[in-house]
């Protein structure tokens, strides 16, 4: 019983470690896709001033 506790409790450790690893990626991606399109905007509105 003991060791079926422990190890839902590694599964449980892993399985967030594992989430906040793919949360960490995606918010990584959302900002860079952010400031790209943030860029891409600003060029687009300069080259039409122009």
């Amino acid at each position: 019983m003991n060791k079926k506790k422990n190890n839902s409790l590694y599964y449980k450790i892993i399985n967030y470690s594992y989430n906040g690893y793919y949360d960490y990626l995606l918010g990584i991606f959302i900002k860079k896709t952010t400031y790209y399109f943030s860029f891409l905007s600003l060029t687009a509105f300069l080259l039409f001033l122009t």
